[in-house]
């Protein structure tokens, strides 16, 4: 810190530096002081800076002028910093508003699993969708029942020179701290789902609509679900995989590669686990499209 500013809190440190510079323009905002005597502690500081920075003390010269200023932004932004970077990104994460290009990405096994031999190029289109996404989408930390919560959606479009092969690849991940844990990754072609939709949640539902199989989770019926709860007790997986089986039985088909994959995450309130985004797909059917598509 400037020795000038030390017996200052670092705000009022701060805003003296700020100042000092607004003054060194002219600028009319200089005018206001917050502490006495601030025109002559200026001077000392500016004095003080500029040693500091090694910058030619010379009032005359517009490029001395802008260096002295760039010295004194550098330090008042190094009183503003924050003390705990890592902390402050973290927070940021957690409102849904850190950038997304500061994630460390985690893929799940079973979207690897999935695309097989395919997975590296997979791979590098998810973590492009992240980090330079055309939309995107963030739920915030838990604020009431019935809601995701630290979910994030990313959507980007990748286009071909045949229109029937470009797509928009919709990820999923949740956020923890600075890590995101991509559970879901689907390409959503445009002859089969809308991409105009504001939401990404409304766009995961669409997609649900085109390679599902219905569920059941906790009196919850359907193949798009946005929330349920999930008791810890034996037979909630079975209660899925049995809706799923009697749905094929019916239709008597033969026996289907099927996905329930959903966020698990503890109730705001009751803190009993609970699913949210989740969706039932025919693995088999949305696998035969892509590689209708030679993805």
């Amino acid at each position: 810190m400037i020795a000038a500013l030390r017996q200052f809190d670092d705000i009022t440190a701060a805003g003296i530096l700020a100042r000092a510079a607004l003054a060194l323009d002219h600028n009319p905002a200089s005018d206001y002081h917050s502490v006495p005597n601030e025109v002559a502690l200026r001077e000392i500081v500016i004095a003080e800076a500029a040693r500091a920075h090694g910058v030619a003390f010379d009032f005359s010269s517009p490029e001395s002028l802008e260096k002295i200023t760039d010295a004194l932004d550098e330090e008042r932004d190094a009183l503003l910093a924050p003390r705990d970077p890592l902390s402050a990104l973290e927070r940021l994460s957690e409102r849904g508003t850190l950038p997304s290009d500061l994630f460390e990405i985690d893929i799940i096994r079973n979207i690897s699993e999935f695309h097989r031999e395919k997975f590296p190029r997979e791979e590098r289109l998810i973590r492009e969708t992240v980090r330079s996404p055309d939309k995107e989408q963030h739920f915030g930390p838990p604020s009431e029942p019935g809601q995701p919560f630290l979910i994030s959606l990313f959507g980007k479009y990748f286009p071909h020179q045949y229109p029937l092969k470009g797509f928009m690849l919709l990820v999923a991940g949740q956020r923890k701290g600075l890590r995101l844990e991509v559970h879901q990754a689907w390409r959503l072609y445009p002859d089969f789902v809308s991409g105009d939709s504001k939401s990404l949640v409304d766009l995961l539902q669409r997609f649900s609509d085109v390679f599902r199989v219905e569920i059941e989770l906790e009196g919850k019926r359907g193949h798009f679900i946005l929330t349920a709860d999930l008791p810890n007790k034996p037979g909630v997986t079975a209660r899925w995989s049995a809706v799923a089986g009697e749905a094929i039985r019916k239709r008597n088909l033969e026996r289907r590669e099927i996905t329930l994959t959903c966020f698990t995450q503890p109730h705001p309130v009751t803190q009993v686990p609970q699913a949210a985004l989740a969706v039932a797909i025919d693995l088999n059917k949305y696998r035969r499209f892509l590689e209708s598509r030679d993805y």
